[in-house]
Parts: structure tokens; sequence; C-alpha cells
């Protein structure tokens, strides 16, 4: 009988968490955490210009650009929290060449894998071109 009062409780809380609209860009909290996404950015990101030099692609080059693909997404959606529609505008121009990668990647054509790593390129530089710290959230 108590667990029956007990589950009650937590249904009603559950449907009420469920019932919120949790706010965009929740995936990263707060500045430490964006850096440290930018960080990982840049780490996936070498890994892919590496491969395009190499003039053939690994097998690591599939996960490397799902990894930015997710990676871009959650930056995409903290700029658009912060109401950024700028800002979000390249993380989403980034994704969605990490995404034309991952495929090329997985067709195992380099030409278009070259190409979708100079459009993640491009959008990065709509933001840190002007940036002293890259990893900084611009102002």
């Amino acid at each position: 009988m108590r667990w029956k009062g007990f589950l009650g409780v937590v249904a009603v809380f559950a449907c009420t968490v469920a019932a919120q609209e949790l706010p965009e860009g929740q995936s990263i909290d707060d500045e430490r955490d964006y850096q440290h996404r930018m960080q990982d950015i840049d780490h996936s990101f070498d890994k892919l210009v590496i491969e395009s030099e190499r003039f053939w692609l690994e097998p690591d080059s599939q996960r490397n650009a799902a990894r930015l693909t997710d990676l871009f997404h959650s930056v995409e959606v903290f700029w658009k929290g912060r109401g950024n529609d700028e800002a979000a505008g390249f993380a989403r121009m980034a994704r969605e060449g990490a995404e034309r990668a991952q495929e090329a990647s997985r067709m195992r054509d380099e030409h278009s894998f070259d190409a979708a790593v100079d459009a993640i390129a491009a959008s990065c530089e709509g933001c840190h071109a002007e940036a002293d710290d890259k990893f900084r959230i611009r102002e």
C-alpha cells in the first residue's frame, strides 16, 4: 500500500516535469561548458582536416563528422537560447557541413568530403575571424 502513494507522487512529479518546456541551450550551461565544447569542436575538426589532407578517408572520418554534427547542434541550441540568431546560423551552417562530411565519408567521396570540410571552416570563421580567443563567447 505504501508504494501506491509513493508511485503516485512520482507519477505526478514526472508528469509535471515533462509538461514543462526545458529552455533551449540547456546542453551547454555556461561559458565554461561552452569553452569545453569549442575545444571538443577544435579537436574533432582538426582530425577531419588531417584526413582531408591525407587524400583518403579513414574509418574514423565518419565518426568524427558525426561527433562534429552533435557538437555543432548543441552550440546552435545554445545560441538560440541566448537569442543570438547570427551565431546560431553559423553553428547551423557548420552542423550542415558536418552532416555532409559524414555522408561523404560514408560514400567514400573525397571531393565532397573536402568541400564539406571547407564549408565547416568557412562557417567557423564567421564567429572566430575577429575573436582574440577562439574558445571565448563573443559579445
